[in-house]
């Protein structure tokens, strides 16, 4: 888009840095964006199906919704489809779960043959990993104010500045202070993320307002950055009719943050949870679970609980123990470190030196 060689006027020794830049930007800022993304098309599915149970209000936001969310995906498309393919090939190299990662949830599990719902559970996997891609996106903002800083000079950016005063036009003034209170804002989201411990740290609105501030200001940054030349889009003779990219990758946080307004202003999501909604989980905690609940079927017996009571507590070395638990240690049997494991077929009998982690209680995976 950029380079001298295809549609561009900027040399290839301005690829690793000025040009590489904006692609960097362009990341983090669709990274921070992808989980109220998923969210605001599972909201809207949630509508939909929810006819006659809605009021006018949800209806209204449904329909503005939609029309807001067309060109967002749209714009995600080939992104969406190439996580599908790469997660699959992924899940299913390292154990044969590629399918099942698609598995369609219900409140009640049912026998025989699953039904499988690919768009649904990809979405949901994507809002249940807000923590992750926000992190991610984070990185990459900060990846681009090291480099930013380092492009900020007359020798390349030449219309950032007045040509009189040598000083910064007003909207870059504004482009750049928008950047820094992104920056600032989301920085503390993401601690919250990585370490959420410190109890100024836990509170909810770090999620709740400051994150949706932080978006707005991140994509502030790029649209007073570029909105100057949108004049050219579209048109043939500006880079063979190829869209600006501050258009292009405005856009898309632009449509999602204004539909999620709309259903926070509203209170949309908050009724169709409160409605009865099942709630899925990851697809990964949701096989997971479902191993380890098939495990406690296999392995429900007295003398099995006592036997993982006890090796929750054991030492490194193995006492005296009484002759039931000598009896379950003699057969085949799974250590406590491998519930939930995908390897479980193949478990080893548990070694009389081994040593065991301690399970908390509180765990909604533990015994």
């Amino acid at each position: 888009r950029y380079s001298v060689s295809f549609n561009g006027k900027y040399p290839w020794s301005m690829v690793p840095l000025y040009i590489i830049d904006k692609s960097v930007a362009w990341t983090g800022l669709w990274m921070l964006i992808i989980s109220p993304f998923a969210g605001n098309l599972l909201a809207l599915q949630g509508v939909m199906k929810s006819c006659g149970s809605v009021g006018c209000i949800d209806y209204l936001v449904f329909l503005v919704g939609t029309l807001l969310m067309i060109f967002p995906t749209l714009e995600f498309l080939i992104p969406f489809f190439l996580w599908f393919v790469f997660r699959t090939l992924f899940f299913g190299w390292i154990g044969g779960r590629g399918i099942n990662l698609y598995e369609h949830q219900q409140a009640v599990v049912s026998e025989g043959p699953k039904r499988h719902t690919f768009i649904r559970a990809m979405l949901i996997d994507m809002v249940s990993l807000k923590g992750e891609t926000g992190c991610v996106g984070m990185f990459f903002a900060m990846a681009h104010t090291f480099m930013g800083f380092i492009c900020a000079d007359p020798a390349y950016k030449t219309k950032w500045f007045d040509k009189e005063t040598g000083r910064l036009l007003w909207n870059y003034e504004v482009c750049l202070a928008a950047g820094c209170w992104a920056t600032a804002i989301l920085l503390g989201v993401t601690l919250r993320s990585l370490f959420g411990k410190a109890s100024w740290i836990c509170l909810k609105p770090m999620y709740a307002y400051a994150t949706p501030i932080g978006m707005w200001l991140a994509t502030a940054h790029v649209v007073f950055f570029g909105y100057g030349g949108w004049y050219k889009l579209w048109k043939y003779k500006y880079h063979n009719g190829q869209p600006s990219i501050t258009f292009m990758s405005s856009m898309f946080p632009i449509g999602v943050l204004l539909v999620n307004w709309l259903m926070a202003c509203f209170g949309t999501k908050t009724r169709l949870v409160s409605g009865g909604m099942y709630l899925w989980r990851h697809s990964v905690v949701r096989i997971a679970k479902e191993e380890f609940v098939g495990l406690k079927k296999k392995y429900a017996s007295a003398d099995t609980t006592a036997f993982i009571n006890v090796a929750k507590f054991a030492p490194s070395f193995v006492p005296e123990v009484s002759a039931p638990v000598k009896q379950i240690r003699a057969s085949a049997q799974l250590d406590v470190s491998q519930l939930g494991s995908v390897r479980f077929n193949n478990a080893a009998p548990a070694a009389s030196n081994a040593s065991y982690s301690r399970v908390d209680s509180d765990d909604e995976m533990s015994v």
